[in-house]
């Protein structure tokens, strides 16, 4: 320890005898370290942190399989899980009463945490009335987890009743944004869908949602959920339907159940609803069984989203990071090649080559240090930046909560002594390896060029530049494939015209609007837009085309076999809807006010 603190006093005194050099080291490196930490912490929120819940290793989510796509008639999935969206032979959405079967395995499970979307809600009685996203939860949900309030209490089994009192629990971001944080939100009634709300707690800010990225701005009990009148693609949910499949469930096994042992059991449950209940939704031969997942592995949300950007991102900044490397090691051994006489000396004194170089070696991982302290700045700065432009706004956050922790100072740390003794390594032992008689004949005043003379071609300086001019190519040419992307996307027929386009959305049944007063607003509300001038042309659809989110439907075209079906996405619109859009038209006609008003008729007929 005493001649460590002999050489940190050391390399001080150096490093503060050079401060152009110092400073352009640093700043070096710091860019370097900063970029890795930030893109390191960006994985850390994403991809490596656990749900926030008490013990997660005991928590399982519940993914059902078949051979064939069960005869369900509504299927709702919120991006919680991986699910077969083409064929649907797997999933994690299950249907209210094999929930409610769940749910009595008590000799399975200490508790089961069921939820659902509850979709865009609004709420109104707070200020202006503002669009929010709800999900619907088990009155067992909190518990199941091991969620503690911040303010009042969470939602119990009581409130997750058709009789109870219409209660809600805040998101702690939303309080704060919404409500200003004050604690007297509590017993506040608010109206959500123009139903009264009362307000009973505030969640705690360690717990922002389950699934990650999949964020929310309120709790509702799962009772609730049809007096809301949310619909999910066109179909009137019922919390009673078999057949109907919209929520997701998160198991805590009982001390002693293996999940073997719960799988079996699970999976004969599963199999006696879908084919022996009163209506059948599957075959023996689709072969029905249920899996057990992890739920920090089950649930993935907008982690796999992000997965290849970010491991992409991590790989070129670490090539940044290496480029850094060698300049900074170029700079030193420059440095080294002033500081010869010095270290002859220290050799003809009696000093051993391995002690001074790690005399140099510590110099530069206090080098390495500094700009790792640095880059933590940097990195902080970095963070903030990409997540304000993934953000979409103050309205929608980034997803997930970034913050410094243990695990992103020891990386920053480590980071920073392995880059010290990846850079300080060259110069290290180039600086000890020398002719003691010739150098100290240099260094007073000889002309001999003994050292010259024996200068070999591929030296550590010119290796140092071979691999920094290799790691700058390889940059260079992603960052110009990046441009490249750029512009080919710029260039992409999106196959209507984009050009002097004002997008905007509304959900008049937020409101309370029913089906024909809908439809008149958006009549009287198109008119009134098509007279304002400039307009050229206005109309609606149920989603903004490319806009991230779409409608599928399967089909059967007439002629076909029976069994012969399509899964074709579709998008409802109103009026003129091509022609605003320009759309081209290959055949056929374009629809008419005449046939969205037989769909309407046709509509109104079936639900009657």
């Amino acid at each position: 320890m005493s001649t460590l603190l002999q050489d940190l006093r050391y390399g001080l005194r150096l490093l503060a005898k050079s401060p152009a050099f110092t400073t352009l080291a640093v700043l070096t490196l710091a860019l370097g370290i900063g970029a890795n930490t930030a893109i390191f912490s960006l994985i850390d929120a994403v991809m490596l942190r656990s749900i926030p819940v008490r013990d997660p290793q005991e928590l399982v989510l519940l993914e059902w399989h078949a051979r064939h796509e069960p005869k369900y008639q509504g299927y709702s999935s919120y991006n919680d899980c991986y699910e077969d969206g083409k064929n649907g032979t797997y999933g994690c959405s299950f249907s209210y009463p094999f929930t409610q079967q769940v749910q009595a395995q008590t000799s399975i499970f200490s508790g089961v945490a069921a939820f659902s979307q509850a979709g865009q809600l609004s709420l109104s009685g707070n200020g202006p009335a503002a669009i929010v996203r709800g999900q619907a939860v088990s009155g067992d949900f909190f518990r199941t987890l091991g969620v503690q309030p911040l303010l009042g209490r969470m939602l119990g089994p009581s409130d997750d009743k058709p009789s109870a009192p219409a209660v809600m629990v805040l998101q702690y971001r939303y309080w704060q944004r919404a409500f200003g944080g004050s604690p007297s939100v509590l017993g506040r009634t608010v109206r959500l869908n123009n139903i009264p709300v009362t307000i009973v707690g505030v969640a705690s800010p360690a717990f922002p949602w389950l699934t990650p990225g999949n964020g929310y701005d309120l709790w509702i009990p799962l009772s609730q959920r049809d007096a809301l009148k949310e619909r999910f693609f066109g179909i009137d949910s019922t919390m009673g339907d078999a057949k109907n499949w919209f929520v997701v469930m998160v198991g805590r096994l009982k001390p002693g159940v293996s999940r073997e042992q719960a799988r079996a059991a699970l999976s004969v449950l599963f199999r006696n609803h879908l084919i022996h209940d009163s209506e059948a939704l599957a075959k023996d031969d689709d072969q029905p069984s249920i899996r057990l997942l992890p739920a920090q592995t089950g649930l993935i949300g907008e982690r796999d989203t992000l997965r290849t950007p970010l491991y992409a991102l991590m790989l070129a900044v670490a090539i940044i990071l290496l480029i850094a490397c060698a300049n900074v090691a170029g700079l030193l051994l420059a440095r080294s090649a002033a500081r010869r006489k010095e270290i002859a000396v220290r050799l003809a004194l009696g000093g051993s080559r391995l002690r001074i170089a790690r005399q140099l070696l510590t110099e530069s991982v206090l080098i390495s240090l500094c700009g790792g302290a640095l880059g933590v700045l940097f990195s902080y700065w970095g963070v903030r930046a990409i997540t304000s432009m993934v953000a979409r706004g103050p309205e929608n956050p980034f997803p997930f909560s970034v913050s410094p922790d243990l695990r992103i100072l020891a990386f920053t740390l480590a980071v920073s002594i392995v880059t010290g003794v990846l850079f300080g390594l060259a110069p290290a032992l180039r600086g000890t390896r020398m002719e003691l008689a010739a150098t100290m004949k240099e260094a007073a005043g000889s002309t001999s060029t003994t050292e010259s003379a024996r200068a070999r071609w591929f030296s550590a300086g010119n290796a140092l530049t071979v691999v920094q001019f290799a790691l700058a190519v390889v940059v260079l040419a992603g960052a110009g494939l990046l441009v490249r992307t750029l512009q080919n996307l710029r260039s992409i027929n999106p196959g209507f015209d984009a050009r002097n386009l004002l997008l905007f959305g509304i959900n008049p049944e937020l409101s309370g609007y029913k089906d024909a007063q809908a439809r008149a607003f958006y009549r009287d509300l198109r008119e009134r837009l098509a007279a304002v001038p400039g307009v050229k042309s206005v109309s609606y659809s149920s989603v903004a085309m490319v806009g991230g989110s779409s409608w599928s439907r399967d089909i059967h075209i007439q002629g076909q076999p029976e069994q012969s079906r399509l899964d074709i996405q579709l998008v409802p619109a109103g009026p003129d809807f091509l022609d605003t859009m320009r759309i081209p038209l290959l055949t056929g006609r374009r629809l008419t006010t005449a046939d969205l008003e037989q769909a309407a008729a046709i509509h109104d007929a079936e639900k009657t």
